[in-house]
This record gives structure tokens, C-alpha cells and sequence, in this order.
């Protein structure tokens, strides 16, 4: 969610430093600030995808939940 709204800030701050680029210094900052959230968008993606999979190996949450059962019943 973070990782969009960087994104989108940053386009926002590209535009106005394209317009008038004497007025704004930094601009460096913009650029790391589009790259740190394209890789948070990524790992986010990441994250969920690996939720999905995860749920599906476990049989669905069901399965998922009997799972954490189990782990938390052998006193781990």
C-alpha cells in the first residue's frame, strides 16, 4: 500500500521538478524514493503471493488453522 503511494507521490514531485527545475533541489531523493517504492511494492507481492501458496499447500485455511493447531499443542 506504502510502496503505491511512493510511487505516486514521486511521479508528482518528477513532474514538478520537470517544470520549473531551478526552483527545486533534491532531486535525487525522488528518485530513491520511486526505487525504495517499487521494491516495497515487489516484496509486498511477493509476501501475499506467498500467503496464497501457503494456504493452498495447508489444504485452505481450514487445513491452515489445523496446522497451527497442531504446532501450538506440541509446545513450540
Amino acid at each position: 500500500m506504502f510502496g503505491i503511494l511512493a510511487i505516486v507521490m514521486s511521479n508528482k514531485a518528477k513532474e514538478l521538478y520537470y517544470a520549473n527545475p531551478e526552483l527545486y533541489t533534491g532531486y535525487e531523493n525522488v528518485k530513491t524514493g520511486r526505487i525504495l517504492g517499487i521494491i516495497g511494492l515487489v516484496l509486498s507481492a511477493l509476501s501475499f503471493i506467498s500467503s496464497i501458496i501457503m494456504i493452498i499447500t495447508a489444504g485452505g485455511i481450514e487445513g491452515l488453522m489445523e496446522m497451527q493447531r497442531e504446532i501450538y499443542g506440541s509446545g513450540f
